[in-house]
């Protein structure tokens, strides 16, 4: 982590993010529904493959934190990371958790004891209850930070290009040796069914910044194979084609045009609504299609209120208060640092 290496702009990966994001929001309304607000119908299509939404995020962030780590010292990559990930996420679990206490339309509830734990987002490390179902995918992220970061410290740049086939491997196993891996080493040291995942994203990163190497293509078709341990041919598909397209997006020189600035925008938006659309969304149309109203106005209703919450809470929320948190915090890493340099012994 020397910041070093040059910085990446890819507008197809937020268009990737904005497609993730997008598709976990139509397979919670329109598949999900049910089981939180047995009440309400969902509208009559169901889209299931929406659920591997979640897979296009660890790939993506498989690119992304490896490029973070790679420009930049460890101070900054974690003031980064925690800056990014927690603001917008104290006040989607307080919006989320107001909206479960004070109403009637969600079958689902948490304690204020667990709330308290939410906050800091470690609820999966220690088997508490999730605010909001979506939470779980949290887990893998800071599992997956903390082993990349941890790797990248011990052994430094010459143990990159094997954690991608260590994560495959680790994937793979997991299918077999889960029983035997205590929680929650599973998630820290990167042993579990999503660990693919973000070694595809990492063998991507590879590819393109470092140029075609046979080993780590090799782990494009390996990654929607082990998929297919655990989901069959359906997870062997839809993942097959989650890495064509971010191999489109992250290896070619394509640049999106005027058409796709709204999928650019729905990226840019995209983790305010993945952890604000779906309990708060519940509500909405449990309490519309109350008041009458049919499960394809009810779901439109919902689709626009939560792009407009997130929208609202990226522009005017996420990224005015992570700045001022990444500034004061930079500032004191700053002032840590210049007394233990004036400490330590000269050469």
């Amino acid at each position: 982590m020397t910041g070093a290496a040059p910085k990446i702009r890819l507008q197809s990966l937020d268009i990737m993010r904005g497609l993730a994001a997008l598709a976990v929001l139509l397979f919670h309304y329109s598949v999900i529904l049910p089981r939180f607000a047995p009440a309400a119908r969902p509208i009559p299509i169901a889209f299931e493959a929406g659920g591997y939404g979640v897979h296009l995020f660890f790939v993506v962030s498989g690119f992304v934190i490896l490029m973070s780590l790679e420009r930049s010292t460890a101070s900054q990559f974690l003031i980064s990371r925690f800056t990014r990930l927690y603001p917008v996420y104290w006040l989607a679990c307080l919006l989320t958790f107001a909206v479960l206490t004070s109403s009637h339309w969600i079958a689902y509830s948490v304690s204020a004891g667990e709330f308290l734990i939410n906050l800091t987002m470690m609820q999966s490390f220690v088997r508490v209850g999730a605010v909001d179902g979506v939470y779980w995918s949290l887990a893998y992220e800071l599992g997956f930070y903390a082993f990349l970061f941890t790797a990248l410290r011990l052994g430094g740049a010459r143990i990159v290009s094997i954690l991608p086939h260590y994560m495959v491997a680790g994937a793979a196993l997991f299918s077999v040796a889960a029983p035997y891996i205590p929680h929650p080493l599973h998630l820290l040291l990167m042993l579990n069914q999503y660990a693919d995942l973000f070694g595809c994203g990492l063998a991507l990163y590879l590819l393109r910044t470092r140029g075609f190497s046979l080993a780590q293509a090799a782990i494009l078709p390996a990654t929607p194979l082990v998929e297919a341990l655990y989901d069959g041919w359906h997870g062997l598909i839809v993942v097959g084609l989650i890495v064509l397209a971010m191999s489109f997006a992250c290896l070619t020189r394509w640049q999106p045009g005027r058409l796709a600035r709204p999928l650019i925008w729905l990226g840019g938006i995209s983790y305010a609504l993945y952890l604000t659309h779906q309990m708060l969304g519940y509500a909405l149309i449990a309490h519309l299609q109350e008041l009458g109203v049919g499960p394809w106005v009810s779901f439109a209703v919902a689709l626009g209120c939560a792009l407009l919450l997130a929208h609202l809470l990226t522009h005017y929320w996420e990224r005015p208060v992570s700045a001022w948190m990444k500034r004061r915090l930079t500032a004191w890493a700053a002032r840590v640092r210049t007394p233990l340099a004036a400490r330590a012994p000269s050469g």
